[in-house]
């Protein structure tokens, strides 16, 4: 026996257009929540040096670079300077060019981390080889008690 949609019972009609809603509604959120993320980039270059290094925009790093944004400005809570945000991102082009500009390898967030220990936690091995070539230290410890070579021996988080 075959079962055409019009003898499925109400409730069970009910459920399809709704499903179909409710994925267009999670759809709409994600790309909402991206947005917000990553402040509005959708195409527009990020305007603050330490966003354009945290999401690995080059061409807006150097006009930013260009225009007089301070290569060592420490951001938020925490006090992060944008060579931080490229490390912790992985953007070894980034962080080549903010150290080139005169960015701190030695700098320590508010937590006593540096860039060393950003990149080490996200396990960026391009990251930590152009910082140590210029001069950061592995083997300083950060708030963690950690130095970089142990951070990344840990399993990824998540």
């Amino acid at each position: 026996m075959k079962r055409r949609i019009k003898d499925l019972p109400p409730h069970v009609l009910l459920v399809i257009p709704l499903a179909g809603l409710m994925a267009l509604s999670l759809l709409c959120l994600g790309v909402l929540g991206a947005w917000f993320y990553f402040g509005g980039y959708l195409g527009e270059p990020p305007d603050t040096l330490w966003k354009a290094a945290e999401l690995g925009v080059l061409p807006a790093v150097e006009k930013l670079i260009q225009e007089g944004a301070d290569v060592n400005e420490r951001v938020g809570f925490s006090e992060m300077t944008p060579l931080m945000f490229a490390a912790r991102g992985g953007h070894a082009d980034v962080v080549e060019r903010l150290i080139r500009e005169g960015a701190d390898v030695h700098a320590t967030d508010k937590y006593g981390d540096r860039a060393v220990h950003f990149a080490a936690a996200t396990g960026s091995v391009p990251v930590l080889e152009i910082l140590v070539a210029h001069g950061a230290d592995c083997r300083v410890a950060g708030e963690s008690g950690e130095t970089p070579p142990t951070q990344g021996r840990k399993p990824p988080v998540g």
